[in-house]
């Protein structure tokens, strides 16, 4: 489990944690809003994770629930650590976090694997900062050049975490097309080459490319997987100005089943890497 917690996921798994409770004491949600002198809704958003919750709501919820010592002080402990401010919040980076980007973080902070496909751009959990810096540059033309520096200072930290003090596993199938697009000079590209290469040796870390032969998907924009623990697992897909969340277990399923097929016609992590060194022996040229 990583030292850095995520308040979303926490209060996502205590959400889970009380509703379960509820249901082994055989009460119905109207009868804990009415015991409490709450409304059913209230209720159900805490359940739902919609809300945050004070200790002394979720002590008395564990009351009606009958809940012994050692379970009740795991949940207060939860409840805690589900109102204490993000990481990226806690240093101040909430000027550069576009809507959808916290939820995307939050997950990733505690996901215990992340599979992702890509077909633009290099993820951004494996990017170099200057690849960072050139592609945010574009996405964000009228920005002034701190927010921009924000913004890859920030990509820079989510990977220290994610990659060297989660050592989360991390899938990546890339399209032929993420290595050919070029956003920057020679080296620059030749840099992500290198970089890429690097993150190869990493136990956590596998790299295979869609070579442009493999044909088209049913689904054909890029998409990361997140699998988390006490939780069920989240597809998440970037667009323009957000994040798409998607939870429901079929379409998690169908997102999985396709992530399986795509791997399954990349080259594989040895082959995938020889044509990476072999675009950085071409780009130096």
């Amino acid at each position: 489990m990583p030292g850095v917690r995520s308040p979303m996921v926490r209060r996502r798994r205590l959400a889970q944690e009380l509703r379960q409770r509820r249901e082994a004491a055989g009460l119905t949600i109207e009868e804990v809003a009415q015991r409490l002198e709450l409304s059913p809704a209230t209720i159900s958003r805490i359940e739902t994770g919609r809300v945050g919750v004070r200790p002394r709501d979720v002590s008395d919820l564990l009351d009606q629930y009958e809940v012994q010592e050692a379970d009740r002080d795991n949940l207060l402990t939860l409840t805690r650590e589900a109102r204490q401010p993000a990481w990226w919040r806690s240093r101040s980076y909430s000027d550069v976090l576009s809507e959808g980007l916290d939820v995307w973080i939050g997950l990733e902070t505690e996901a215990e694997a992340i599979r992702t496909f890509e077909v633009q751009l290099v993820p951004g959990l494996l990017q170099t900062s200057e690849y960072a810096r050139a592609f945010l540059r574009a996405y964000y033309p009228s920005e002034p050049s701190g927010q921009i520096e924000r913004r890859v200072e920030l990509r820079m930290a989510r990977q220290e975490l994610v990659i060297e003090q989660n050592d989360t596993p991390i899938w990546a199938v890339l399209d032929e097309s993420v290595l050919r697009r070029h956003i920057g000079p020679a080296e620059l590209m030749q840099s992500q080459y290198r970089r890429l290469l690097e993150l190869s040796e990493k136990n956590n870390i596998s790299i295979q490319i869609l070579p442009f032969g493999a044909g088209v998907y049913t689904i054909v924009g890029g998409f990361a997987m997140m699998q988390l623990p006490y939780n069920p697992d989240f597809v998440l897909i970037e667009y323009r100005g957000g994040t798409l969340r998607i939870e429901q277990p079929e379409k998690v399923a169908a997102h999985a089943q396709i992530f399986d097929l795509l791997r399954a016609n990349a080259k594989g992590p040895e082959e995938s890497l020889r044509d990476i060194s072999q675009l950085a022996k071409l780009t130096a040229e």
